[in-house]
């Protein structure tokens, strides 16, 4: 597991935080927004299409 709770985000978006990774620092790490995950999962095509038993 990798421990951001000292970091700070290098950079966010309207959906994530990023942040260099601890250990390697030409990684990034991206992290969802706290409450945006289940807006966006409720929005994906894939999701619905699999909750309505669509599957491909």
């Amino acid at each position: 597991m990798i421990n951001l709770s000292q970091s700070e985000p290098f950079a966010s978006g309207g959906n994530r935080f990023c942040y260099r990774h601890p250990e390697r620092s030409e990684l990034c790490v991206k992290v969802m927004r706290p409450g945006r995950t289940a807006e966006l999962l409720g929005r994906s095509s894939l999701v619905q299409n699999l909750a309505r038993g669509i599957i491909f």
